[in-house]
């Protein structure tokens, strides 16, 4: 299956063409906003902290955790994204100061702690793993908890 990219006012991201965020990128994910009740939600950009990547989201899974926490059962990290998901596969559009192993445009697949349910993902650059060869976006997205 090919990737269907929708335009998104992000597409001013990508290798080449990366500018620090300055608080008007805008990024769309799913949000837990009451009970039983998701919402796709905006949220600005952030930029990638030290040790941090900034990933371009192509596919996420769904996990037990993600189905748990939507009913209320689990709750997200003191500090996470309330933006659902934890699993990802995408591209690098941003690198945190001392991340010296990715570079832009590195494809990888990522366990975090949430966040992975949206356009823009930021991730712990040292769980981040290599995209394997052959798989695709959606495969790649369910290697990091298989």
């Amino acid at each position: 299956m090919e990737d269907v990219h929708e335009p998104s006012p992000m597409d001013s991201f990508g290798p080449g063409r990366i500018v620090k965020p300055v608080g008007k990128q805008r990024f769309r994910g799913w949000e837990v906003v009451g009970e039983n009740k998701i919402e796709v939600v905006e949220k600005l950009v952030m930029w990638p902290k030290e040790g941090e990547l900034l990933v371009r989201v192509r596919s996420c899974g769904l996990s037990m955790s993600d189905v748990m926490q939507r009913k209320g059962g689990f709750v997200s990290p003191v500090g996470a994204s309330p933006v659902l998901g934890q699993e990802i596969a995408g591209e690098v559009v941003a690198t945190g100061e001392s991340v010296y192993d990715w570079s832009i445009g590195d494809r990888l697949c990522c366990l975090v702690p949430s966040g992975a349910f949206a356009e823009f993902c930021i991730c712990p650059a040292a769980q981040c793993l290599p995209m394997p060869k052959g798989f695709s976006w959606a495969e790649s997205a369910a290697v990091p908890l298989a």
